[in-house]
């Protein structure tokens, strides 16, 4: 419900990219607190704050926003197609990450999210600094081309170029 408010009020590109570097943030500290947790009694203190922070963070507006977004970039026909294929997508990959995250977590402990969360989170974040439009109180032929003009600059595979 508060990450809706936030996705109504705020631009969207603006969300995702503040609360998905933060994410990866609280998400590396508590990697760091966590392998450190023998030095000092108050790092796993810390481990579990970040954990907390990182929880936060992604629910408040990454994992509601992620519903918002996709659907949007489409035109209106192909909505439900692309909420259905992001909805799928998603449950595989969490039972995919629940799968294999157990297992390399009592292998190596807290590294485990390294290669498994922060690096495809950093490269996602990456990807979607260069490429995403902003899309709050927009229509879809404004979001479309805007991603077509921003395509047209580093490569010509916007279809209304080709003609």
């Amino acid at each position: 419900m508060l990450g809706s408010l936030f996705i109504d009020r705020y631009p969207r590109r603006f969300l995702v990219l503040t609360f998905g570097t933060l994410s990866n943030l609280f998400l590396t500290a508590f990697v760091v607190f966590s392998v450190l947790s023998h030095l000092a009694w108050w790092m796993k203190y810390a481990a579990m704050s970040s954990l907390f922070l990182y929880s936060i963070a992604y629910g408040l507006v990454l994992g509601p926003v992620s519903w918002f977004v996709a659907p949007e970039l489409v035109a209106q026909r192909h909505r439900s197609t692309v909420f259905c294929l992001c909805y799928g997508l998603t449950n595989v990959m969490i039972a995919a990450t629940n799968f294999t995250c157990v297992p390399l977590y009592q292998l190596i402990g807290a590294y485990t999210l390294i290669p498994l969360f922060i690096i495809p989170s950093f490269l996602c974040l990456l990807y979607l600094y260069l490429r995403l439009p902003e899309t709050l109180k927009k229509e879809t032929h404004e979001i479309i081309s805007a991603m077509c003009s921003h395509r047209q600059r580093v490569t010509s595979i916007c279809p209304s170029e080709s003609a």
